[in-house]
């Protein structure tokens, strides 16, 4: 797709491109003016389709809605807010508007080799494990948790997840059907297949690896990798663990959450934030 060049306009005017901001999944996002009918404007981001459908193309278009209609079921402080979705005749292309969140990615907050303070980064993972557990409560995972997905809003230490474009509902111990999309080093191995039984531990081994990143700077080991190097040796990510996070409760806790074996994973978010609390680590060991 050809980006849309800035001053260009969408719906009738309501929107007006103003510049562009990444790609995901599914689209091409951008900052945009919003219009309103009372002569007031916004800044919006709005989500683009990144192919020209036809009219025979309902699939793509129902990914869109499939993606609008999950963000709109949440009304959560660290979930990216939902405004509108609307078909652009115009391009021939769905587009997704949603809340401009003015702030960095984790990713790009987070320094290469050094990660960042260990209190700061525990306060995002509980902010994005808060807005996931809402998630499972409506039997719905993201799929796609990783420091890319994770926006600071500029100004606040506000973790807010984005991107829900491969999101999908689940019904516990029933093997589902999948597309077989995944972040590398954030995916567990079973998001690799096209059927398995989804659930919250899926989210818990991103999240847990996303912990990782955070505190040392360094991509986790990818789960392919690891499966590979287990069979003759030590696993990798058990080694980089030992050997980067200084934390034994922080340590335990990424391990134990990405566990290869979803089913030795802790089953619940809240189940897997509790082990950041020194208290277990404490408990534990006895130290108090």
């Amino acid at each position: 797709m050809t980006r849309l060049e800035s001053g260009s306009s969408i719906k009738e005017g309501c929107y007006t491109i103003q510049g562009y901001k990444g790609e995901g999944t599914f689209g091409m996002t951008y900052q945009a003016t919003r219009h309103l009918p009372n002569g007031q404007e916004e800044i919006v981001a709005i989500k683009i389709g990144k192919e020209e459908l036809t009219d025979t193309e309902q699939s793509k278009r129902e990914k869109f809605k499939d993606e609008a209609k999950r963000l709109n079921q949440f009304n959560h402080n660290h979930i990216v807010k939902f405004i509108e979705y609307f078909y652009e005749p115009t391009i021939n292309r769905p587009c997704l508007v949603m809340e401009y969140i003015e702030g960095k990615t984790l990713q790009k907050l987070t320094k290469p080799g050094n990660g960042i303070p260990e209190e700061q980064a525990i306060k995002y993972i509980q902010q994005v494990g808060d807005a996931l557990a809402a998630m499972h409560e409506d039997k719905l995972i993201h799929r796609d948790v990783n420091p890319r997905n994770i926006i600071v809003r500029h100004g606040s230490d506000e973790a807010i997840l984005i991107d829900f474009g491969i999101a999908r509902e689940f019904v516990p111990d029933r093997t589902i059907d999948l597309t077989r999309q995944w972040s590398e080093y954030y995916a567990p191995p079973e998001q690799q297949l096209s059927r398995f039984r989804a659930g919250p531990a899926l989210d818990i081994y991103a999240l847990s690896a996303t912990l990782y990143f955070l505190l040392t700077g360094q991509q986790p080991v990818s789960s392919r990798d690891r499966e590979n190097e287990i069979k003759s040796k030590k696993d990798p990510q058990k080694q980089d663990a030992e050997k980067f996070v200084s934390n034994p409760a922080l340590r335990r806790a990424i391990l134990k959450g990405m566990e290869l074996d979803a089913k030795r994973r802790p089953q619940s978010i809240s189940g897997w934030l509790k082990l950041l609390e020194p208290s277990q680590e404490m408990d534990r060991t006895g130290i108090s």
